[in-house]
């Protein structure tokens, strides 16, 4: 459904990684600018010698996309899967880490509002999350709550983060009225 080779071979092919620190910067750029979102699927460390295992710790990695392979049926698994087939390898090389083999063809669409992001990029400061809370207790509608915190903080939130804070500000509320 979405081809996504033109930017993943821009950004991770063609290039010698001097260390695991550049690769997980690269990676990150890529995530970012796609909307693509990757997991380690397999990885083999590196223990010796000490030099190679602090530089770059594995000595080879396969990262599959965040929805590839099929969901569990208990509902801890917040990530619904649709058993999508990209993945790349990583080995590392005498000159560094590179990109050995890699397929993009998600079959999903990969805009950024569609994938689940990591915590710790839709993470809201206290004063986002006070802007969040005054939206919503003007009666807000969901998306555009969403719509106005990507664009004044550039963060995106999950329909589960604002139920959070819905929450949140209902037992605030509740609280104050005891």
């Amino acid at each position: 459904m979405s081809d996504c080779s033109d930017a993943f071979h821009q950004i991770m092919c063609d290039r010698y990684f001097p260390n695991f620190l550049s690769f997980e910067t690269a990676l990150l750029h890529l995530e970012q600018r796609t909307g693509m979102s990757f997991t380690i699927r397999v990885s083999k460390k590196i223990k010796e010698p000490i030099d190679d295992a602090l530089r770059f710790r594995y000595r080879r990695m396969r990262y599959i996309c965040s929805l590839g392979g099929s969901s569990r049926t208990t509902l801890v698994k917040r990530t619904h899967k649709c058993g999508c087939p990209v993945y790349f390898e990583v080995v590392l090389k005498p000159t560094g880490l590179k990109v050995s083999k890699y397929s993009m063809h998600h079959s999903h669409a990969v805009p950024p509002d569609c994938i689940v992001f990591s915590d710790e990029r839709r993470m809201l400061t206290p004063e986002e999350e006070e802007f969040v809370c005054t939206l919503i207790s003007e009666n807000a509608d969901n998306q555009k709550i969403r719509k106005l915190v990507r664009g004044k903080y550039g963060k995106l939130i999950c329909m589960k983060d604002l139920n959070r804070l819905k929450l949140r500000n209902r037992n605030f509320k509740l609280e104050a009225l005891s």
